[in-house]
């Protein structure tokens, strides 16, 4: 297929979608890349606080004196972005395009204006100046940063950053850079991305550490240690907000089910499914419960449990997501762009369509 029969269909497939749910998604995209920029911008590059992600290879690529950290983003992110095109598809790729874009134009914006000037004016102390070098803001004297205020701001770019990453998940995006990295070596390992992400986070913490350790900064020292608590909070906001919604599943193998079952309807106001099941090793008929809570409700029915058959068999784990009554409506979502897209680059039989 020729580049401008592609660009016709991307075009035409452009004024199909469902613009009601395309504009939610983008916008909860773009409002994550946002808060992600503002809490990298503001309150992680400035201060030196290497806590992960491009913000922070920008930091220590920044410190060989040629590039600023938002013309290292750009090089970064884009670089990934290509990578992704490559290994993952464009299927993929299209899902960081927007962050990929933005991100590094809003992290300009803040280190490059007045408008991130008169913010990161108001966290230095005294003796401490924002000063615009080789046309991007440098906080000086970092060594005069008490190590409270320090914590302070590496907890809200930690938070800041995580809130973001989570909308822009929730969004259906990603927020690029690292993430594409994370997903091509899951891709030829089948190494989990939680732990990857993890240890490419590591990683660049480590990185500062030995960096500062080699250079004697006892303020990069703290920093890169900070950092560890900022990237921990950003992990626990991108758990927090992500999972906003879910649920738990919970199937109670049981003998006195009917007693539990009451307990579900009439205190909880939650429904169930009954199924009957035999017992592999005592070959006894029993009955599961499956319930879906909240996760603030399991102690309350995890205690009442115990109380009406200690000798019941629980399990639970998490929902990503629930849908029905008495939780998010079941809504039915039209075809989105790239879906139409991969219908018109293949046919029914799933062949490609041949050039002509």
């Amino acid at each position: 297929m020729l580049p401008k029969e592609i660009l016709k269909m991307i075009r035409n497939n452009f004024l199909k979608i469902d613009l009601r749910s395309s504009f939610k998604s983008i916008s909860l995209t773009l409002l994550g890349t946002i808060i992600l920029a503002l809490g990298t911008g503001i309150f992680l590059v400035p201060f030196s606080i290497v806590s992960g992600g491009v913000g922070s290879i920008g930091i220590l690529l920044s410190k060989l004196g040629f590039l600023s950290v938002d013309a290292w983003s750009y090089i970064i992110m884009w670089t990934l972005f290509v990578f992704g095109v490559i290994f993952l598809g464009i299927k993929f790729s299209l899902s960081t395009l927007i962050a990929t874009i933005f991100y590094p134009i809003l992290l300009s914006i803040l280190l490059r204006t007045n408008i991130g000037f008169n913010i990161i004016s108001l966290l230095v102390v005294d003796g401490m100046e924002v000063q615009l070098s080789n046309g991007s803001l440098i906080v000086t004297n970092l060594e005069l940063m008490d190590f409270g205020r320090l914590i302070i701001i590496a907890i809200a770019g930690g938070a800041l950053t995580g809130i973001g990453c989570a909308i822009t998940f929730n969004g259906g995006g990603s927020t690029g850079g690292i993430d594409v990295l994370v997903f091509i070596i899951n891709k030829f390992t089948n190494i989990k991305t939680s732990i990857l992400s993890l240890l490419c986070d590591g990683l660049i913490i480590s990185v500062g550490l030995i960096i500062s350790i080699i250079n004697r900064s006892s303020f990069g020292v703290y920093s890169a240690l900070i950092g560890i608590l900022s990237a921990g909070i950003a992990s626990l906001m991108i758990d927090i907000i992500y999972n906003i919604g879910s649920g738990l599943v919970i199937d109670i193998n049981t003998t006195k089910y009917k007693e539990i079952n009451d307990y579900v309807i009439s205190n909880l106001k939650r429904s169930s499914t009954i199924y009957d099941a035999i017992g592999g090793f005592s070959k006894i008929n029993r009955k599961v419960i499956r319930v879906v809570i909240r996760t603030r409700e399991f102690v309350k029915i995890k205690n009442e449990i115990a109380k009406i058959d200690p000798n019941a068999f629980l399990v639970c784990y998490q929902a990503k997501q629930v849908n029905g009554y008495g939780w998010t409506p079941l809504i039915s979502s039209k075809d989105n762009t790239i879906n139409m897209l991969k219908k018109d680059l293949f046919n029914k039989k799933g062949k490609k369509n041949d050039n002509k």
